[in-house]
């Protein structure tokens, strides 16, 4: 994690800060750049899904809408 946020630092995207309440911790903030970059891939992501997702009709889009939460829970249980 270390080396991933001295990466995302060195390019500008975040910024470190001392953690005023504990010595031992840091924190993190988005920076302007780090932002866009982040609406930038979203939007691309976005798009990249558009045009597929135009070619099915609305019950399948609603099925996956509907599945849409029950797959974020698994991404998030497999992560850890």
């Amino acid at each position: 994690m270390t080396a991933l946020i001295a990466r995302l630092a060195g390019q500008g995207l975040v910024d470190r800060a001392a953690d005023p309440t504990d010595g031992r911790a840091v924190v993190l903030s988005l920076t302007d750049a780090g932002a866009d970059l982040l609406a930038r891939r979203r939007t691309e992501r976005a798009t990249r899904l558009a045009g597929p997702l135009s070619d099915l009709g609305d019950d399948d889009v609603a099925a996956i809408s509907a599945a849409l939460p029950a797959l974020a829970r698994l991404a998030g249980a497999l992560h850890h």
